[in-house]
């Protein structure tokens, strides 16, 4: 079985949108990203997905979902975020699923993750090898890229997987290089990427960092100027002599919640 699946995540909060991809990312999944069940069902007419992980804020949220999940019969393998108390699905849910509840670590979504896309149902007893997950930046793992898509805020979307920023109707084509260096960006939101680390993601290739930085001068310039255009004209930070960051939201803290 391949380790990596296509995954879609249905998170209301942007802030925990984008901290739940970066924190995704280096398991090697496909990842789509949206705010509301319509994004949703508009993503899933156009694609399929195996697995679906759903932070819904309240009970009736489930039969809500189950519905539209039945209407384009989709059958996703899912991890419920669920509020304190919250049993999950009142009815008998057609899918795999477990139900996780608020506040969590991240390390154990990623056990559930691992869990049920090897076909288990029940968090082991002893603990699975998953990559680590914390706060603090590690070096990058070599991944394929054109994997992730994240629905922003306002109908904006950063579509690593076309290579393309989108707002409204408005579509603007990225080069292979800008979209590799916003997808290295994007999958450690909120953490300062080292420029030999990046160099070494989007070239294959390693070199001093004051040359790293030298060479992404240019290429960041010309993506700064395209997120421009969609509203993200300050979404890149240059932490001088290290590297750069994406913050696109705040991050949120340690635990889901």
């Amino acid at each position: 079985m391949n380790d990596s699946c296509r995954l879609l995540i249905l998170e209301p909060d942007q802030a925990l949108r984008l901290w739940l991809v970066a924190l995704i990312a280096p398991a090697g999944h496909t990842i789509h990203a949206v705010p509301s069940l319509e994004v949703m069902g508009a993503s899933l007419a156009m694609e399929d997905f195996g697995f679906l992980i759903a932070d819904l804020q309240d009970d009736t949220a489930w039969v809500t979902l189950g519905k539209e999940l039945d209407r384009l019969g989709f059958p996703p393998k899912t991890i419920f975020l669920a509020p304190a108390g919250s049993q999950g699905p009142t009815t008998k849910w057609p899918f795999p699923y477990m139900t996780l509840h608020k506040p969590l670590m991240p390390r154990d979504l990623m056990i559930a993750i691992a869990t049920l896309h090897k076909g288990g149902m029940r968090l082991p007893e002893a603990p699975l090898a998953v990559h680590e997950v914390g706060a603090l930046y590690t070096a990058p793992l070599a991944l394929p890229f054109e994997r992730l898509c994240v629905h922003l805020e306002e109908g904006r979307v950063i579509d690593c997987q076309t290579r393309t920023l989108r707002a409204g109707s408005q579509r603007i084509r990225l080069s292979l290089t800008e979209s590799h260096l916003l997808e290295s960006l994007l999958s450690n939101h909120g953490l300062v990427v080292p420029y030999e680390d990046l160099v070494g993601l989007i070239y294959g290739f390693s070199i001093s960092r004051s040359e790293a930085a030298q060479l992404l001068r240019s290429v960041v310039t010309r993506l700064r100027h395209k997120l421009a255009q969609v509203g993200g004209a300050t979404w890149i930070y240059n932490q001088r002599h290290l590297g750069y960051r994406l913050q696109i939201a705040p991050t949120p803290g340690p635990l889901i919640e």
